[in-house]
């Protein structure tokens, strides 16, 4: 449906059909975007962009959602479409790959997996913000979970702090070997903790060297401003 909205639309405002400015290549539907290659004369790239609204209700989609067009590579153009919620489907935890201090949250519109990797020194600490319900504590057990199937337990130890709700999201987690701490869920004890890790960060720090076989730690914060 997304593709004859597309060529509808082309043919009525650039005058193109198929095969003559463009053609369809290949589709890729990942959990919530449906992706069209199109390889385009570059003549067509910016009027292409600039009708991305009117496109969208040629499409069908609804008032709320908005396909976007981006260069891929080459001549090649991806129409992204937004699914709606009854097409949408997740990624489980089991399909994504496991590597060793990397943490897999997900994969891109070309289906390749995205990682959080902690033993770069630029991605040591991540930040994951967004509206109540959106999916920032799944998204950190998600973590949490990649990282222990991925390490072993001499490895890497996990400490989760989460004083605004006591830990309660966190139950699940409770039985993990992994964990350096239980579950923190205390404001004083979250004190206690913290000012270990700034302690053996110190210490490391200053020795400039970890040795091979001590363990790497990763602090799961949740709900960090309610801490603050």
């Amino acid at each position: 449906h997304a593709m004859l909205g597309f060529k509808a639309y082309v043919e009525q405002q650039l005058k193109i059909c198929p095969n003559n400015g463009y053609k369809f290549l290949f589709v890729k539907d990942s959990p919530r975007v449906l992706c069209i290659y199109v390889l385009t004369n570059p003549v067509y790239f910016k009027s292409l962009t600039s009708m991305e609204s009117e496109l969208s209700m040629m499409m069908g989609l609804t008032s709320d959602l908005t396909a976007r067009i981006r260069r891929f590579e080459g001549r090649i153009i991806r129409v992204e479409v937004p699914k709606p919620k009854d097409l949408c489907f997740s990624i489980l935890d089991k399909d994504l790959p496991h590597r060793e201090h990397k943490a897999a949250i997900g994969s891109d519109l070309d289906g390749r997996s995205i990682f959080v990797d902690l033993e770069q020194p630029l991605q040591a600490h991540t930040l994951i913000a967004g509206m109540t319900g959106s999916g920032k504590t799944i998204l950190q057990k998600n973590m949490a979970v990649a990282l222990s199937l991925a390490n072993n337990v001499d490895y890497l130890r996990l400490c989760v702090i989460d004083v605004s709700k006591r830990g309660m999201r966190w139950k699940d987690l409770s039985c993990k070997a992994h964990l350096l701490h239980p579950i923190v869920v205390d404001e004083v004890e979250a004190l206690k903790v913290l000012a270990w890790f700034t302690k053996e960060l110190d210490i490391r720090s200053q020795k400039s060297f970890v040795p091979p076989a001590a363990p790497r730690y990763a602090l799961i914060i949740d709900e960090f401003a309610d801490l603050v």
